[in-house]
């Protein structure tokens, strides 16, 4: 078995959301064996029962502990695109625990 890469996946949750792609992405990267610790974005049925406070900082802890942050940019997202910008701003990319940016576009 692989070392398990920490993956955040970010994908639309307000509009624009594509539950059917994500899925395929997230069985994508579960088949390489990698964890997926942002799995909420994958529910059916998004009980959102904390704060957009709350939500705010437990996206921000994900992001910074994830080793790869994959997001899929079909359409436009400001969450997605917040996500990508904590990940690019922390300044991970530049020490020893690379974090990777993985863009998925489906047209």
């Amino acid at each position: 078995m692989k070392n398990m890469n920490r993956v955040y996946l970010s994908i639309p949750i307000i509009a624009n959301r594509n539950l059917e792609i994500a899925k395929i992405i997230a069985e994508t990267i579960e088949n390489e064996e990698y964890e997926i610790i942002s799995k909420w974005v994958l529910e059916e049925d998004l009980k959102i029962n904390a704060s957009p406070k709350d939500i705010l900082k437990r996206d921000i802890k994900s992001v910074l502990k994830s080793d790869i942050l994959i997001a899929e940019v079909s359409n436009p997202s400001h969450g997605v695109g917040i996500e990508i910008a904590i990940a690019f701003l922390s300044g991970k990319n530049s020490s020893p625990n690379y974090l990777s940016f993985s863009f998925i576009c489906f047209s």
